[in-house]
């Protein structure tokens, strides 16, 4: 099977029921996509697809890492990624938008390309905060020439002796 190949699912030419597929995405993947964020990786994706005549659901399961930069001490490391998420694909004979949650083919379409939606998932189940996790001795997984570099750069603000409140009762004092 090529590597385009296998991101196609035969949403029409399956018989109603539930059908699995397995397919994983490496750093070549993660290369087709022109994306600072991700360098690489290796998912494992489990595919549900549930059809029937008027409804199929596709449920995606993630399993694997991505090589992202950690967002202390921007050096990339393997973040351990998990996701689940579930879509569905309906027929229409209009032109419907899809949203991201259902995704609309017209009653000739026989297949359904899911690489861009892989890509997309990917991203949206990526943690806001990726940084390196600790060493078993609990110190910090961040390179620590950069965060000795970045210590040296930390602005320490003096705190003021009045408070708001203050600044309140002196308006009402005179």
């Amino acid at each position: 099977m090529g590597f385009m190949s296998q991101f196609i699912v035969p949403v029409k030419g399956i018989k109603d029921g539930i059908h699995f597929f397995e397919l994983s995405v490496e750093d070549k993947f993660f290369e087709s996509f022109d994306n600072e964020d991700i360098s690489g990786g290796k998912i494992d994706i489990k595919l549900e697809v549930k059809k029937s005549t008027l409804l199929t659901s596709i449920k995606f399961s993630f399993n694997g890492y991505l090589s992202v930069p950690c967002d202390r001490c921007l050096d990339y490391f393997n973040l351990p990624f998990s996701f689940d998420y579930e879509m569905f694909v309906k027929y229409s004979d209009g032109d419907s938008e899809d949203d991201d949650k259902l995704i609309f083919l017209k009653h000739d379409e026989h297949e359904l390309d899911i690489l861009p939606y892989i890509y997309e998932l990917i991203l949206l189940g990526l943690p806001l905060k990726k940084v390196h996790p600790d060493k078993t001795d609990g110190s910090s997984g961040c390179n620590s020439e950069m965060l000795k570099h970045l210590n040296q750069h930390i602005i320490h603000e003096e705190k003021d002796t009045i408070t708001p409140w203050d600044n309140l009762k002196n308006l009402f004092s005179n």
